[in-house]
């Protein structure tokens, strides 16, 4: 149960909320919210998710999935992805078509472009094509992407996570 009334954490949300401020004015950041469970992760990222909407930010927000053996490859961005490929986000349609084609390896319903049908794109064209995406989308509005339960990423997603840490500069995206 959660309340409309957010309590405490205050300092930490004006952190997250600078780091929006600071996105919005080109200077991306990455950002972990570590702690043990039940301590209110999910609430202040909650909060700060209200709070970007109301400053006209777009939020993407996708979630890990424990599978235990298995890994799903590129799950939370896939999930964070979908709503706005699937409404025909204008950014896509920016992408060249061969980054397009390598989006549609993971992301399906994409229209894949000029790559044949099932071919493995490599790690680093895929990388590229997500973060291609997300600048395309950043550049309209400042965008928040939120990653849940990052310690159950599959190993893909903890290579982009890495990626994106090392590649962000100016551009309008806080994760």
């Amino acid at each position: 149960m959660t309340s409309a009334r957010f309590v405490g954490r205050a300092g930490e949300l004006a952190e997250l909320e600078a780091a929006l401020h600071d996105a919005a004015e080109r200077r991306s950041t990455l950002v972990l919210v570590a702690g043990d469970s039940g301590v209110g992760k999910s609430r202040l990222l909650d909060e700060l998710v209200r709070r970007a909407r109301s400053r006209d930010a777009l939020v993407l927000v996708g979630d890990c999935v424990e599978l235990g053996e298995g890994e799903l490859p590129y799950a939370p961005l896939v999930s964070a992805l979908r709503r706005v490929a699937r409404d025909g986000d204008a950014a896509f349609d920016a992408l060249p078509a061969s980054q397009r084609a390598d989006l549609a390896t993971i992301l399906p319903g994409l229209d894949g472009g000029s790559r044949e049908e099932g071919a493995e794109a490599e790690q680093v064209r895929v990388f590229e094509a997500l973060l291609a995406v997300f600048e395309a989308i950043s550049a309209e509005q400042p965008l928040l992407l939120v990653i849940e339960d990052l310690h159950w990423a599959d190993s893909s997603t903890r290579g982009f996570m890495r990626f994106l840490a090392r590649t962000l500069c100016s551009e309008r995206i806080l994760v």
